[in-house]
């Protein structure tokens, strides 16, 4: 994924920047000046994913999260389909065995 890298952003007026950037006050030679530079959030805040992969965004950041997470920050706890059905190794053998007999059913009665 290339690096998008942008100039600091000139303040014009009220002392605000837009969301992904800091106000920075430097002399400009001229006097106080201001300008708003760019953050990278995945760096300066804890864990902003849980666990997940952060990416940095011009205007924030996005998040690509880790199996049982979901959600813009992956927040949220989700379960797979797996952990929702409890299936054990006898259910299964039982499944397997049924399906076996149906299918030796079918084939007898082709004949």
């Amino acid at each position: 994924m290339p690096t998008l890298v942008l100039p600091p952003v000139k303040l014009e007026f009220c002392g605000r920047c837009p969301a992904g950037r800091r106000l920075i006050r430097y002399d400009d030679g001229s006097g106080t000046a201001v300008t708003c530079e760019p953050i990278n959030e995945c760096l300066e805040l804890r864990d902003p994913c849980y666990g997940g992969r952060c990416i940095d965004a011009d205007d924030g950041y996005v998040c690509e999260c880790v199996a049982g997470r979901g959600g813009p920050t992956c927040a949220e706890r989700r379960q797979s389909l797996l952990a929702v059905v409890d299936i054990t190794s006898e259910a299964v053998a039982i499944i397997i065995a049924c399906i076996s007999v149906i299918l030796l059913l079918c084939e007898l009665s082709y004949y």
